[in-house]
């Protein structure tokens, strides 16, 4: 609004607070603020040092920002001045360390992205380790289940085997004991036979015996 002498007033009461709470960080600003009013008013010695004053705070903050602005707020006074030397120097300085601070801000993207990348792979891996392993522990666990069926099968056909055998054995001693028995009846009977027949008259003889 050009009204220079209400904007030099509040600056006023800016700085009275700013020394209150003692913050560096707004003293920059408020330099920067009384350098563009003097420059309005074409008071170019009072802008530089205030100009001046507003970037050795930011120096002294390290904050790269608020320098290379520094720089171009003493580039564009130099400027206005007609001062085309010191304007270019200080576009040149505000150029420059522009350009450093986004190399580092691309830098510092890339970084995060890289970064991101690796996070994001080695989670990946250890989503595939942790499958793997959950497919191993499945297969573990049904390697050992058919095991575990296997050998039950083995003791059920071994136990049906067993018990077949000596059901067979127990059925051929019945059998050896049967035909012995069968044997021994049989001759039983042909020893009682031939005792019969020894004992009885023979027949030629009971013939005779009858003719007479």
């Amino acid at each position: 609004m050009q009204k220079n002498d209400s904007a030099l007033y509040y600056l006023n009461k800016a700085k009275q607070l700013i020394d209150l709470n003692s913050n560096s960080d707004d003293l920059v600003t408020y330099y920067s603020y009384l350098g563009r009013i003097y420059v309005s008013m074409k008071e170019y010695s009072l802008a530089e040092i205030n100009y001046t004053a507003s970037l050795n705070e930011a120096v002294k903050l390290n904050n790269q920002e608020w320098v290379y602005e520094a720089y171009l707020s003493l580039a564009g006074m130099y400027e206005e001045m007609g001062n085309f030397e010191r304007a270019f120097t200080y576009y040149r300085k505000y150029s420059l360390l522009k350009d450093s601070v986004i190399n580092e801000s691309n830098f510092a993207i890339a970084s995060d992205i890289k970064n991101k990348f690796e996070r994001e792979k080695k989670e990946v891996e250890f989503n595939q380790l942790k499958a793997e392993q959950s497919k191993q522990k499945i297969f573990n666990i049904a390697l050992i289940l058919v095991s575990i069926l296997t050998v039950i099968s083995g003791i059920m056909m071994y136990s049906r085997f067993k018990i077949k055998s000596v059901s067979e054995s127990k059925l051929k001693i019945q059998n050896d004991i049967i035909s012995q028995k069968n044997k021994d009846i049989t001759d039983s009977i042909n020893y009682a036979r031939k005792i019969q027949q020894s004992a009885l008259p023979q027949e030629k003889y009971i013939e005779r015996e009858l003719k007479s």
